[in-house]
Order: structure tokens, then sequence, then C-alpha cells
């Protein structure tokens, strides 16, 4: 065992190191501290072809088990593939509440299942969930696709202006003239990102706010 003082920023090339070139024997414990005294211990071993990596921090606590060969999309941000009987489980725990991704390969099939304590979840990519944002600009998590959301919303009341938003008609603060014949609109409660009209919505959107 041994300790070590490194920036914030190398921890993750720490992390990676250890994933890829971790043996097929157990290595131990590495703890690291970082500038500015967060300690970190790493913990990688290898049993009966399972593979198990864990990052500890306080309260916060992170393991990765796998088997099998796993292949990535090319932005990697994806699993695409695991070898017949193959699996990948990651487990985070924080302050309380533990979240669990389980991916397997099921008879040719790739099972990807998310669970929130015991309980199952919809289980979405990155960047792919969806939020409410309400008037006091709190955010939650929804268990639906925007698809499910146009189904059940008043048309009179909402409008799904492109791929990633659908708005309050009450919302709506200012519409203004944007490039490539699109319109930006000025939200009441969201400003982390523009939100843009569509130039294929355009027309049925103008319709849609001019009738409210």
């Amino acid at each position: 065992m041994k300790t070590i003082s490194i920036t914030k920023k190398s921890i993750l090339t720490a992390a990676l190191m250890l994933f890829i070139f971790t043996s097929n024997v157990v290595i131990g414990q590495t703890n690291i501290t970082t500038s500015n005294g967060n300690s970190y211990s790493f913990n990688s071993s290898s049993k009966n072809g399972v593979r198990t990596y864990h990052v500890k921090n306080g309260q916060k606590d992170f393991r990765i088990e796998y088997e099998g060969e796993i292949t990535l999309s090319n932005d990697d941000k994806n699993i695409t593939a695991i070898s017949r009987g193959g699996f990948i489980e990651i487990k985070k725990s924080s302050f309380g509440t533990k979240r669990r991704i389980l991916i397997h390969n099921e008879s040719g099939t790739l099972v990807k299942k998310y669970f929130v304590g015991w309980s199952e979840k919809p289980f979405r990519t990155e960047g792919r969930t969806v939020f409410l944002i309400n008037n006091a600009k709190r955010k939650y998590i929804l268990d639906y696709k925007l698809e499910s959301l146009e189904e059940v919303l008043n048309p009179s009341e909402f409008f799904r202006v492109n791929r990633t938003f659908i708005i309050n008609i009450s919302d709506i603060q200012d519409v203004l003239v944007y490039s490539n014949s699109r319109l930006k609109i000025t939200s009441k409660v969201f400003n982390e990102k523009e939100i843009i009209v569509s130039r294929e919505k355009v027309n049925t959107f103008k319709a849609w706010f001019e009738g409210n």
C-alpha cells in the first residue's frame, strides 16, 4: 500500500491506467490524495475471469465489475456489444443513494438495466435523460421519453420546438429571429442552453404561438 499526492486532473488518468493494464491477479489497493486534500482509494482485483475496480472517497463509492470482451461506440459513450456470456455492472453509492447499471449478453442480445435502490428504472444512454423544470427553476428527472410526453401534454399549452425541448407557452418570454430561418426562444426559467426552434417547425410554431 502506498500514498501519493497528485493533482485532481490526474485521478482520471490513474483510473484509466488501472483499467487498461491490470493483469489477472489481485492488485491490491492504492491510496491517492489530491492537491486540495481529498483522499481516494483504488482497489482492483480479478477472480474467476471477473475483474473488479473499486474507487472510494468518503461517503462516495464507485465499483465496476465485468467479464468478457466489451465493445464501445465510436464516441466511447455507449456499450454496443459484449461477448457471449459476458457482462458489466456499474454501482454508485453517494450519501445513501444507490444506483446500479447492469448490461449483459443474453443469448446474443444486449440487455441493459438501470436500478435506483431496488427499483428498476428506464435505461437511457448519457444525454437522453428527460428533465422537468418548474417555475421555481427546480429540476426533476422524469421517467418518460419526450415522444411519450408529447402524447399526454395539452397541445395548446406545450410545443416541441426541437429534438431536445418541449416548452410551455407561459414560459416564453420572447421570440427572436435566428440564423438559417430559425427562431430563438428566451425562457423565463431556463437559461443553461439556447432554445432554438428547428427550421422545419418554424411555421407550425408561429401558428401555435400566435393562436394562444
